[in-house]
């Protein structure tokens, strides 16, 4: 069997509904600031029927957005230190198995994170999406061997660039799994202008997975991090616009592109008419979203899962 549970904002752990911006730590009078931090936590609890790993076990992955300093020097000297305390926060008293980390601005800063304030906690592998030329990166921290790493470069003509895609093969318990990190483009100049770009990184993460489910149909994939867009953004913004992600049979009159088909009810298959579907936890979660702003839930952050991860053999 399986569950999945999605644990949210810098405490991740113990935290209730947000009052005024702030949400009460339980048993104290502690309280975390959650506006500037994104987040979410996967745990897959395996039993014998869980397809993947076999016998009983444990996996446990959190993917967070830090928010780089920007030449913020008060901030980025405690960079490291603020990291962790999410990390050990997280499914106290362990830590996650694997971490995906967004918006990294040096390597040194996962060294100093990994060799300096996560010692002992067994995480002896770790990659970068991209060389020190890339502002921001995505970080990948796992106890668990890397078989493969590829780091895919995005284009779009006329713009820069775009962030980009991590893929890892991990191998657990003899099998692999394949994860896939992202961190697409936000709405910071408006959410229409920049949706082209978001799609770009969707269509490019599709391709790649196309080819995966091609050669390894029982593939294990998850794709995780910061979408900087809901899986019903369509539906919310009342079809105006093609959009990255897509609720399965929400037909679009938009034919030029292919979005990432996303539900979030648990699915048997992971393609669908020739689209890559894959299963989102948010439509069995207790949470409201994943970063609190403008007073407001929003469910931007995300881990996809495919229907080998969550059917029996």
């Amino acid at each position: 069997m399986w569950y999945i549970y999605v644990f949210l904002k810098r405490t991740f752990l113990q935290c209730h509904r947000p009052v005024s911006g702030r949400s009460q730590v339980s048993g104290g009078s502690t309280r975390c600031k959650i506006q500037y931090f994104s987040g979410m936590l996967l745990l897959l609890i395996m039993g014998c029927g869980f397809v993947p790993f076999g016998a009983t076990q444990s996996l446990t992955l959190l993917s967070y957005n830090i928010k780089a300093a920007f030449g913020d020097a008060t901030r980025a000297a405690r960079q490291s230190e603020r990291i962790a305390e999410v990390i050990n926060l997280a499914v106290a008293p362990a830590t996650p198995d694997i971490i995906i980390l967004q918006e990294i601005e040096s390597r040194a800063l996962i060294e100093e994170l990994v060799n300096d304030y996560l010692i002992g906690r067994r995480y002896r592998h770790a990659v970068l999406s991209s060389t020190e030329d890339e502002s921001l990166q995505i970080a990948l921290i796992s106890r668990y061997p890397l078989r493969a790493v590829r780091a895919h470069n995005v284009y779009r003509t006329s713009f820069p660039p775009l962030r980009s895609i991590l893929e890892a093969e991990l191998s657990i318990a003899g099998e692999s799994l394949f994860l896939f990190m992202v961190h697409l483009k936000s709405k910071r100049e408006g959410a229409a202008i920049t949706e082209p770009l978001r799609i770009a990184m969707v269509e490019a993460l599709q391709q790649r997975i196309q080819w995966l489910l091609q050669h390894e149909p029982q593939a294990h994939i998850i794709v995780a991090g910061d979408f900087n867009e809901r899986t019903d953004e369509y539906i919310q913004i009342n079809r105006q616009y093609p959009t990255a992600l897509l609720p399965p049979h929400v037909g679009t009159a938009h034919r030029w592109y292919r979005p990432l088909r996303i539900s979030e009810q648990p699915i048997a298959h992971s393609q669908l008419d020739g689209e890559v579907m894959l299963f989102s936890p948010w439509g069995t979660s207790q949470w409201e979203g994943s970063y609190y702003y403008q007073n407001e839930w929003e469910q931007i952050d995300h881990f996809f899962i495919s229907a080998t991860l969550l059917t029996s053999r």
